[in-house]
């Protein structure tokens, strides 16, 4: 398991990474996000947070990073605190070691 604190929501989801995507792209397609919620940030969210950032994807919405890798959560996720995400090739859970406050939205999993 990483070195590490699991990233959730601020409701307790998992946040997931993907392998397809590149640094501030987002690879995740209509046919991915039918398994994968992109993390929507609202268009004032701050673009950079030391760690996290603000990419606007391809459709015209905003959507979360964290150390330039786009994130997601599990859709229909029901377990708080999940690792089922990371069973699907390529995601990730994400792991964080302590930072700086966080954005409204997120929280770390003690």
């Amino acid at each position: 398991m990483p070195l590490g604190r699991l990233l959730t929501t601020v409701d307790g989801f998992s946040v997931y990474t993907s392998d397809r995507d590149g640094a501030n792209k987002s690879n995740c397609n209509e046919a991915c996000q039918e398994k994968f919620a992109p993390m929507l940030a609202h268009a004032s969210a701050p673009k950079v947070h030391g760690d996290w950032g603000v990419i606007e994807r391809s459709s015209g919405v905003y959507q979360w990073t964290y150390r330039k890798k786009p994130l997601y959560t599990l859709v229909g996720e029901e377990q708080l605190s999940s690792l089922h995400g990371s069973d699907e090739p390529g995601w990730h859970n994400v792991f964080t070691q302590p930072a700086p406050a966080f954005p409204k939205g997120f929280q770390l999993q003690e």
